[in-house]
C-alpha cells in the first residue's frame, strides 16, 4: 500500500530497499531475444548508481551467455552463485519432517539420501521443492536405493522424474471421474507430455487449455480425445474444465492470475522432463524400420518432416531438455541411433538447401506458423516463417551434435557417427562456408542467436576446413573440436573454450582470442599473425612452426607450450607466463617480453635479437646458442641460466641477475653489464669480454677469463 500512498518511497534517504527479481530467464524471454536483457541489466546498473537501493536478480547461467562482459566490465554489477541448501538448513528440514511423520521415517529418508548418487543427494535433494518430492515419494515407498545402483548424472534424475510421473498418474486414477472415463495410464501420460509441449512452445511458459485440446485432437484414437468429444454433448461440463481436472497434479497448476483456462508447471524441471519424453517418443518412431513390404521406415519422410517442424519449430532446445532426451534415448530398447542420425542428417542437408521453406505445395514451416498463431494469438512477438524454419534447423543441429557426442562414449558406437556441419571433406554435400551462412541466417531470431543457442554444444565438433572467417563465436564451447585447416581469420573467439582443439594449419590471422582457453590445443603450423591472444590460456599447447608474427600475447599463460620453430617476430609477450616452454629455434626478434616469466624455458638456438626482456624472469632457462644481440635484458633474472654459445653482443644486461649462470663461449662483445649480478657466474670462456665492461658489475666467486685481470671475489664483502 505504501507504494501507492507515498510518492516519495523511493527517494527517502532513510530507507533502503533490496529488490528481488526472480527468474529473469523466464520473465524476460522475449526481451532477451531482442537484446533486451542487456539493456535491462544496464538500466539496473544505472538505477543503482543514481539511488541508494540495490537489486538481486536470479536466473540460469545460460541466459547471460553472450553478454557476460556487461557484468564483468561493470563495477556496479557483481555475479554470484545461488547456493543450494547447506547441511544446517537441510538438517532443520529433516527435523520438521520428523515432527510430521516420525523420527523413524525421517532417519530412513536420510539414510536413503546418503546412498543415492551424488546428483540426487548433493543436487536435487538441496532444492526445497524437490527435497519435499523425494521425501513424500520415499514415505510412500516409491523410491528405493536399489533403483540407483550403477547410475549417475541425468539418468539418476530420469529415474526420479519417471517414478514421480507414474506415482501422480496412479494417484489421479483414483479420481472417480477418471475411473468412470476408463482412462488408462498411457492416456494420462500422453496428456501430460502434450501439455509439456504446449507449455514449452508458449512464450510465457503458460499454455491455454485450448492449445492442448487442439494437439490431442490430432490423435483421433486417443481416449482423452473421445472424452472431450463426449463432454461437448454434456452441458454440465466443458472440455476445458475436464482437462483442468485431469491435469490437476502435484506439478501442474492453474496459471497464476489466469481465469481463462491456462496451466503451467509448478516446477520447471517437470515440464522439461515431460517435453523430453515427448521428443523421445517421436524419435523412437523415426528410428524404426518399416514393417510392411516396400516400407523403408515406420514413419514416412513427409510425416517425419511435419513432426520435426511441429515439435522443434518454436524456439531453442535447452541444455536441460537435451540432457534428459539423450539419456532417455540411449537407455531405450526401441531406439536405432544409426537410422535416426542418418534421417536427421538428410533433413539437415535439405534444410540447408532451403527445400522446406521454399516448398510450394506442402510447406511445413508455414503450417507450423499458422498453427502457433492460431493457438497462441496473444503471443507478444509471433514467430514468422523464417524464424520457425531457423529454430527448427538449429535444433536439428543440436540433436546431431549430441547424438555424435553420446555415441562416442564408452560402450556405444565410438566413431561411427560423425556430423559434418559443412559437409564431409572431399564431398560436395555442402559449402565450406555453410556454418557461417547459418550463423548469418540466425540473426533473424536475435543478435548472436547462433552463439547463444548452439554455442554450448559445439565441443568435439567436426569443422575441419570450415570457413568461419569474420564470425563472432565468443564464449562458445569448441573444446576438442577439429578445426584443422579451418579459415577463421578476423573471427572473434574471445572467452571461447578451445581446450584440446585441433587448430593445426588453420588460418587464424587477426583472430581475437582474448581470455580464450587454448589449453593443450594443437596450433602447429597455424597462421596467427596479428592475432590477439591477451590473457589466453595456452598451457601445454603446441605452437610448433606456427606464425605469431605481430601477435599480442600480453599476460598470456604459455607454460609448457611448444614454440619450436615458431615465428614470433614483433610479437608482444609482455607479462606472459612461459615457464618450461619449448622455444627452440623460435624467432623472437624484436619481440616484447618485458616482465615475462621464462624460467626453465628452452630457448636454445632461438633468435632474440632486439627483443625487450626487461624485468624478465629467465632463471634456469636454456639460452644455449641463442642470439641475443641488441636485446634489452635490464633487470632480467638470468640466475642459473645456460647461455652457452649465446650471442649477447651489444645486449643490455644492466641490473640483470646472472648469478650462477653459464656463459661458456658466449659472445659478449659490447654487452652492457653495469650493476649486473655476476655472483657465481661462469665467464671463464666468454668471448670479447673486457675489463671496462665489468666496472660496476658485482663480482663474487665469478669465473673470469684468464685475460681479465680482476679479483673474481671483488664484491663478496658487500
Amino acid at each position: 500500500d505504501f507504494v501507492d500512498s507515498d510518492s516519495g518511497w523511493l527517494t527517502d534517504k532513510h530507507t533502503r530497499f533490496l529488490f528481488l527479481l526472480d527468474g529473469f530467464d523466464e520473465l524476460l524471454l522475449e526481451g532477451r531475444e531482442s537484446g533486451g536483457l542487456k539493456d535491462f541489466l544496464q538500466q539496473i546498473e544505472q538505477f543503482q548508481k543514481d539511488s541508494h537501493h540495490r537489486f538481486l536478480i536470479t536466473g540460469r547461467p545460460l541466459s547471460v551467455q553472450g553478454i557476460e562482459r556487461v557484468i564483468t566490465q561493470s563495477e556496479d554489477l557483481k555475479r554470484a552463485e545461488l547456493q543450494p541448501m547447506h547441511d544446517g538448513l537441510r538438517n532443520m528440514w529433516h527435523q520438521k519432517w520428523s515432527v510430521m511423520f516420525g523420527q523413524t521415517e525421517s532417519d530412513s529418508f536420510q539414510e536413503f539420501l546418503s546412498v543415492c548418487p551424488i546428483d540426487i543427494n548433493n543436487k536435487l535433494a538441496r532444492e526445497p521443492l524437490l527435497l519435499y518430492l523425494l521425501g513424500r515419494m520415499h514415505r510412500e515407498q516409491r523410491l528405493k536405493s536399489e533403483m540407483f545402483e550403477g547410475i549417475q548424472g541425468p539418468v539418476a534424475k530420469l529415474v526420479i522424474y519417471d517414478e514421480a510421473v507414474r506415482w501422480v498418474i496412479e494417484e489421479q486414477r483414483q479420481d472417480q471421474n477418471v475411473r468412470l472415463a476408463g482412462l488408462e495410464s498411457e492416456d494420462l501420460r500422453q496428456a501430460l507430455t502434450e501439455a509439456a509441449v504446449c507449455v514449452t512452445q508458449s512464450d510465457q511458459k503458460v499454455s491455454k487449455i485450448s492449445f492442448l485440446e487442439a494437439r490431442l485432437a490430432h490423435d483421433k484414437d486417443n481416449s482423452i480425445y473421445e472424452l472431450l468429444q463426449n463432454a461437448r454433448k454434456n452441458v454440465k461440463i466443458s472440455e476445458q474444465k475436464l482437462l483442468n481436472n485431469l491435469l490437476t497434479a502435484f506439478y501442474i497448476k492453474p496459471a497464476s492470475g489466469d481465469k481463462e483456462g491456462s496451466v503451467e508447471f509448478a516446477h520447471k524441471s517437470f515440464g522439461e522432463f515431460l517435453f523430453a519424453e515427448r521428443l523421445k517418443d517421436a524419435m523412437e518412431d523415426w528410428s524404426q524400420e518399416g514393417k510392411r513390404r516396400g516400407e523403408k521406415y515406420l514413419v514416412s519422410p513427409d510425416t517425419m518432416h511435419r513432426e520435426i517442424y511441429d515439435l522443434l519449430g518454436y524456439g531453442s532446445l535447452t541444455s536441460e531438455v537435451m540432457d534428459y532426451l539423450m539419456a532417455m534415448l540411449f537407455r531405450s530398447d526401441n531406439f536405432e541411433v544409426l537410422i535416426l542420425f542418418e534421417r536427421l542428417y538428410n533433413f539437415y542437408l535439405r534444410w540447408c538447401n532451403g527445400d522446406f521453406i521454399n516448398a510450394v505445395e506442402t510447406n511445413w514451416p508455414r503450417l507450423k506458423m499458422t498453427s502457433l498463431r492460431a493457438q497462441i494469438p496473444d503471443r507478444k512477438k509471433p514467430l514468422g516463417l523464417q524464424q520457425i524454419n531457423t529454430y527448427t534447423g538449429l535444433n536439428v543441429i543440436l540433436l546431431l551434435l549430441e547424438l555424435q557426442r553420446y555415441s562416442q562414449k564408452p560402450d556405444y558406437l565410438q566413431d561411427t557417427l560423425i556430423f559434418w556441419p559443412c559437409g564431409e571433406p572431399g564431398t560436395e554435400e555442402l559449402s565450406s562456408a555453410q556454418l557461417r551462412s547459418i550463423i548469418g541466417i540466425s540473426e533473424c531470431l536475435h543478435t548472436n542467436a547462433f552463439r547463444e543457442i548452439v554455442g554450448s554444444f559445439l565441443s568435439n565438433s567436426q569443422l575441419s576446413g570450415a570457413d568461419l572467417s569474420n564470425v563472432d563465436l565468443s564464449g562458445v564451447d569448441l573444446s576438442g573440436a577439429d578445426l584443422s585447416g579451418a579459415y577463421l581469420s578476423n573471427a572473434n573467439l574471445s572467452d571461447a573454450d578451445l581446450s584440446n582443439a585441433d587448430l593445426s594449419d588453420a588460418d587464424l590471422r587477426g583472430v581475437l582470442f582474448i581470455n580464450a582457453n587454448l589449453n593443450r590445443a594443437n596450433l602447429s603450423n597455424a597462421s596467427l599473425s596479428n592475432a590477439n591472444l591477451n590473457r589466453a590460456d595456452l598451457r601445454d599447447s603446441n605452437l610448433g612452426n606456427a606464425n605469431l608474427r605481430g601477435a599480442s600475447l600480453k599476460s598470456t599463460s604459455l607454460n609448457n607450450a611448444n614454440f619450436s620453430g615458431t615465428d614470433i617476430i614483433d610479437a608482444d609477450l609482455s607479462n606472459a607466463s612461459l615457464s618450461r616452454a619449448n622455444l627452440t629455434d623460435a624467432d623472437l626478434s624484436n619481440t616484447d617480453l618485458r616482465g615475462a616469466s621464462l624460467n626453465n624455458a628452452d630457448l636454445s638456438n632461438a633468435n632474440l635479437r632486439g627483443a625487450a626482456l626487461i624485468d624478465t624472469n629467465l632463471s634456469r632457462a636454456s639460452l644455449s646458442r641463442t642470439s641475443l644481440s641488441g636485446a634489452y635484458l635490464n633487470n632480467a633474472d638470468l640466475s642459473l641460466t645456460s647461455l652457452v654459445d649465446a650471442n649477447l653482443s651489444l645486449t643490455s644486461l644492466s641490473n640483470a641477475n646472472l648469478s650462477n649462470a653459464y656463459l661458456n663461449n658466449a659472445d659478449l662483445k659490447g654487452t652492457e653489464l653495469k650493476d649486473a649480478n655476476l655472483e657465481g657466474t661462469d665467464l671463464s670462456s666468454a668471448k670479447y669480454l673486457t675489463v671496462d665492461q665489468l666496472h660496476g658489475a658485482r663480482l663474487c666467486r665469478t669465473l673470469l677469463p684468464k685475460s681479465i685481470d680482476l679479483d673474481p671475489n671483488r664484491d663478496c664483502s658487500e
